[in-house]
């Protein structure tokens, strides 16, 4: 395990929850990706009110702005993870099934040149790159400002081999693990700065 992602465990706590966990009148005017999402949150929280797991500008509770939240789905899985303003100033999660094929040809739309990559390794590796990417663009889209109106898009984001990575301004670090929730194998990328 990385020094980045053993930081992260100790500082960054994550729960899973599937669709069919969500109670029906669990925050039933929201779309169930964003239900179960809040449902693993709520669970992680320990809240027992759904209306104090509400989150802003995808970044703090708004109950507790010093408590940071990323939320992730995928077709049949939803995660949470909570950290502390004290430690980091932003987060960023994403879950995907690691079957999911990325189709060819797509990621011209996330990988740039200044990507640290192996050639003999992208055909395989463009799940890995969109899942990270995904991550750092939560951890980074609440604080960026549009800089002569140019919107932050995937693109934007250079992936360093010591898994750091530089947007605009901003620095932090990633990191990408598989793990195994009911009997599928999930890839989860973490990011943080």
């Amino acid at each position: 395990m990385s020094d980045v992602m053993q930081l992260v465990n100790k500082k960054i706590d994550l729960e899973f929850s599937t669709y069919c966990e969500v109670p029906d009148d669990f925050m039933p005017d929201l779309k169930p990706y964003s239900r179960a999402a809040r449902h693993a949150l709520k669970k992680m929280l320990k809240e027992p009110e759904a209306h104090s797991i509400n989150v802003v500008n995808h970044l703090h509770l708004k109950s507790d702005p010093n408590i940071l939240v990323s939320l992730s789905h995928t077709k049949d899985m939803t995660m949470a993870a909570i950290g502390s303003s004290k430690d980091f100033k932003s987060i960023g999660v994403d879950i995907e099934n690691s079957k999911r094929i990325v189709k060819p040809g797509i990621e011209k739309f996330f990988i740039n040149a200044h990507d640290e990559i192996l050639a003999n390794q992208k055909d395989s590796y463009y799940l890995k790159i969109w899942c990270a990417k995904e991550a750092i663009f939560k951890a980074v889209s609440p604080l960026y400002q549009k800089e002569d109106n140019k919107v932050l898009v995937l693109k934007d984001i250079i992936l360093n081999k010591d898994k750091t990575f530089n947007c605009f301004h901003f620095k932090g670090h990633y990191d990408l693990v598989l793990k195994d929730i009911n009997q599928k194998t999930y890839l989860i990328a973490i990011a943080a700065l």
